[in-house]
């Protein structure tokens, strides 16, 4: 997959802006020690992001409140 496709609904310079602001956060060797452990495992890190933001979706849908017990799951 892309890095233009993994991003679908932001932009590619809006990951560009954030991954700059990330990298003076906590530095340029972290940010590369974290790029080089999800080397491989792009489809599993998106699969479980996925996961996550459409249960996340799906209970606002439901109207839960944030302090659900399927929320604090998620």
């Amino acid at each position: 997959m892309a890095n233009e496709e993994k991003f679908k609904g932001f932009t590619f310079k809006d990951n560009e802006k954030y991954k700059q602001a990330a990298t003076e956060k906590y530095g340029e060797t972290v940010m590369n020690e974290a790029e080089e452990r999800q080397k491989g495992k792009e489809e599993i890190v998106a699969d479980g992001f996925n996961k996550i933001w459409f249960a996340f979706a799906d209970n606002i849908e439901k109207g839960l409140p944030a302090t659900s017990a399927e929320k604090r799951g998620l």
